[in-house]
């Protein structure tokens, strides 16, 4: 009896440790899924915020690009600018400059329809229209006074006295007027061709 006694606890005792050991193993083997789901869930997050952090990156990049690219049309468009003013100054000194004054000066007179004008040119343009003031008065019909020298590289600047009226046919005053619809055309043939 003592032996079938000690049998039975044995086998009790087998069996508790049993169950304990597969309780054990499934009690680790959930841990094992828990930490591998955990695990899984960090990678993917890290994996989603390395990607934005990656998307972030190349947006910053591709900004800083298309500032730089913008940056540098706007540096060959101002030096076309430049170009085409110092090719103005040239004009203005060339042979052929002083018919396209008269010209200029005769259009403006006639464009503002006053019977009295005061033109203000630079000295070397007032000089030029001093001499061929009474040529331009019967062409205009119209009675001409100079004024004062003003600070440009050619054209002239008429207005009517005692009329708050102006005509700017400055090479400066036409580039400004102007520099809106020359910056697009400029624009569009420098960069006809490329996506900036």
């Amino acid at each position: 009896m003592a032996e079938e006694i000690i049998r039975e606890a044995r086998e009790k005792a087998e069996r508790i440790v049993g169950e304990a050991r597969r309780e054990a193993e499934a009690a680790l083997e959930a841990a094992k899924i828990t930490a591998r789901e955990i695990e899984e869930a960090r990678i993917r997050d890290a994996e989603r915020r390395g990607l934005a952090e990656m998307d972030s990156m190349i947006s910053e990049g591709r900004m800083r690009i298309r500032r730089k690219l913008l940056e540098r049309r706007e540096e060959l468009i101002g030096s076309v600018f430049d170009r085409a003013r110092k090719e103005l100054a040239e004009h203005a000194r060339s042979r052929r400059y002083e018919s396209d004054l008269l010209r200029i000066t005769k259009n403006a007179i006639k464009g503002i329809g006053a019977k009295e004008v005061v033109i203000r040119a630079n000295r070397r343009d007032l000089a030029v229209l001093e001499r061929e003031r009474r040529a331009i008065e019967r062409e205009t019909d119209a009675s001409i006074s100079l004024g004062e020298p003003i600070d440009v590289t050619g054209g002239v600047r008429i207005t009517v006295p005692g009329m708050n009226v102006e005509v700017d046919e400055t090479f400066e005053g036409r580039l400004e007027r102007e520099m809106e619809s020359l910056r697009v055309k400029v624009a569009e043939l420098l960069f006809k061709d490329l996506n900036v």
